[in-house]
């Protein structure tokens, strides 16, 4: 099986703020960044979760996102202004060609120095990667 190029179009963090409700907070706002950033266990250097409950930790530590998806979301929300811009859904990495249609559970993918495994699926996905192959 060939395996699709895959690129890095952008790689994004974000720090936690006050959200929607009294005492929430969020950091889904990520903003692109430039250059290389130290990956560890818990995830890119300066990026920040606002709920260590359902984000982030050593099995979601980055969030990846498909410019694919974009598409899909403008048709069922129209012309969103924040559809124009990497991090809508509050990713690390955005790609193009890389999907759940491509990975499985525990596949491993090179980003620069570091070693990524895939840990975790979005469970509201109909196509979320399978266990295994």
């Amino acid at each position: 099986m060939s395996l699709p190029t895959i690129r890095l179009d952008t790689l994004l963090t974000g720090r936690v703020q006050p959200f929607t409700r009294p005492g929430s907070q969020s950091a889904i706002d990520k903003q692109p960044q430039q250059g290389q950033l130290k990956v560890s266990t818990l995830g890119l250097h300066g990026d920040e979760q606002g709920d260590l409950r359902v984000h982030g930790g050593v099995e979601k530590a980055i969030h990846h996102y498909p410019l694919e998806h974009y598409a899909r979301w403008a048709d069922e929300l129209g012309a969103h202004p924040l559809l124009r811009q990497p991090g809508a859904f509050g990713e690390n990495f955005r790609t193009t060609g890389w999907s759940e249609h491509d990975v499985c559970l525990g596949d491993r993918i090179q980003v620069g120095t570091a070693l990524l495994e895939v840990s975790l699926a979005n469970k509201y996905l109909d196509n979320a990667p399978p266990l295994r192959r």
